[in-house]
């Protein structure tokens, strides 16, 4: 843009024929045949501030470009830390779900001791291990919630946070059996 506001001069040589010869027939044969010499001199006198708004546009678009590179690195670390969340909510979810099967296994035994002797019915120990395998599928649901966001993680940023280094993507697919 600064090349606009200053003088600029272009000088063009070319030797052949020209109109003004004698073969003026051979004129058109060959229209590179012209003998010329042409210097240009470019001054700018006044651009109305053309320049200044061409600048001013390109600035704007230049803190456009700033603020948008700025807004998608916002929102990469938004959706980062809600993926992390996500992780620790499940790994809690885990942990409370465990011991609620760990706490249902044991009434089921309590319960099963009792059938044996005759203190429950069956209907009564067929609820106590409805209450047990909900339970396990609870756990189950919850750990396979974990190992997917954990997954998902892993996959948005390129780190293994379980064995605390970078993710080295050969031996990823390596272990997913895709070499």
């Amino acid at each position: 843009m600064e090349a606009r506001r200053t003088i600029r001069g272009d000088l063009t040589a070319t030797y052949g024929l020209s109109k003004t010869d004698r073969e003026f027939n051979l004129l058109f044969r060959d229209t590179r045949n012209i003998n010329a010499v042409v210097f240009t001199l470019t001054v700018p006198i006044l651009d109305w501030g053309r320049h200044a708004r061409e600048v001013e546009g390109a600035e704007a678009r230049l803190r456009q470009a700033r603020y948008f590179a700025e807004q998608e690195d916002l929102m990469i670390e938004q959706e980062i830390t809600e993926l992390v969340r996500k992780v620790e909510s499940a790994a809690d979810r885990v942990e409370i779900l465990n011991k609620a099967k760990e706490v249902a296994r044991r009434a089921y035994d309590i319960t099963l001791a009792r059938f044996r002797v005759g203190n429950v019915t069956s209907n009564e120990l067929t609820q106590a291990q409805d209450r047990l395998t909900n339970a396990q599928l609870n756990a189950l649901e919850a750990l396979l919630e974990y190992r997917v966001n954990l997954a998902d993680l892993m996959r948005r940023t390129f780190y293994d946070f379980e064995k605390k280094k970078p993710v080295n993507l050969d031996e990823w697919l390596d272990d997913l059996n895709f070499n």
